[in-house]
């Protein structure tokens, strides 16, 4: 999980919403409008550069709109920007029950949540791929709740993350014996923790930056 920056919300969505006589369930707001809910989307995918809310993997190929709070717990948020977040679909979509993130979380409130801008310090990644609750004994219980609610510890995901740190290993060089060695060994580090922290030219983060930053950053 890595915070995220809300932005504006799209001046399509603004304007559908200033000609309501009254505000509509979420169902009929996606089915009856969805040159609204697609602009929407897209908007809040641009904004997460193109990974899930909580998992950070990539969803290019298929998300839906999150409800941070739920809808059921305050109706009043169902249409707020700053409530909607994109989440990949958990595996539902393959025809499978939900496993992560957020059809998973479904009503249940988040005690860490990426518009936090500190969340991802709540959570610790082995080069396996698990993740666990911060050391921190202040930060230990809302990390595991909101580990257990999203299901960040699932068998996939730990698979996913493992990938991807292995895939970041291949990338450096020996560490080498030499002080010359080792000085190059940091400067390959350094160079793949700014490529992983940032998105590239079209926009896209790597997924699951926040592991592969917190994993490398232990090699400096």
């Amino acid at each position: 999980m890595r915070p995220i920056l809300k932005r504006p919300e799209p001046a399509t969505f603004t304007a559908w919403k200033g000609g309501l006589a009254s505000v509509p369930g979420w169902n009929h707001f996606t089915q009856t409008f969805p040159l609204i809910k697609r602009d929407l989307k897209a908007a809040l995918l641009q904004e997460q550069f193109q990974v899930c809310c909580y998992c950070e993997r990539d969803i290019a190929g298929g998300a839906h709109i999150e409800h941070l709070v739920p809808k059921s717990l305050d109706p009043g948020r169902t249409y707020d920007y700053s409530n909607l977040l994109a989440s990949c679909e958990g595996e539902r979509a393959k025809g499978r029950p939900p496993e992560t993130c957020g059809h998973l979380k479904d009503n249940a409130p988040l005690s860490v949540h990426p518009l936090m801008p500190d969340c991802s310090s709540y959570f610790v990644f082995s080069s396996s791929g698990n993740v666990s609750p911060s050391p921190d004994a202040a930060k230990q219980q809302p990390a595991q709740d909101s580990i257990t609610t999203l299901g960040l510890d699932s068998a996939r995901l730990v698979a996913l993350r493992r990938v991807a740190l292995e895939d970041a290993d291949s990338r450096l060089p020996s560490p080498g014996n030499t002080p010359e060695d080792r000085a190059l060994f940091r400067a390959e580090v350094t160079k793949l923790i700014a490529e992983y922290s940032a998105p590239d030219a079209q926009g896209r983060l790597t997924p699951f930056s926040t592991a592969l930053v917190q994993y490398l950053e232990r090699y400096l």
